[in-house]
């Protein structure tokens, strides 16, 4: 179960979207292709292809489904914060 901390942090940051206004873009063929493609939608907001790790992830994680892990979080609008690199060891 989620905490209350997160749930109000959730409230606050629907209420702000709200709010926001959407600019229009250049090219409408991108935005849509960036919602439906991961590896695209990577390369379109950050200038970058998503890591090898990430695209394994996002199989498993992006599912709309829940599973024994991901219960009420497997739906389209899961965030993944995750470094590109793997960390380096120190010896």
């Amino acid at each position: 179960m989620a905490s209350h901390i997160h749930l109000a942090y959730r409230r606050t940051a629907l209420a702000a979207a709200k709010n926001r206004q959407i600019r229009k873009v250049d090219n409408e063929d991108d935005l849509a292709r960036a919602r439906e493609d991961f590896g695209f939608f990577c390369e379109y907001v950050a200038d970058k292809p998503p890591a090898r790790h990430h695209k394994e992830w996002h199989k498993y994680l992006v599912t709309e489904e829940d599973s024994q892990c991901l219960v009420k979080i497997g739906g389209p609008n899961i965030d993944l914060l995750a470094p590109r690199d793997q960390p380096k060891v120190r010896s």
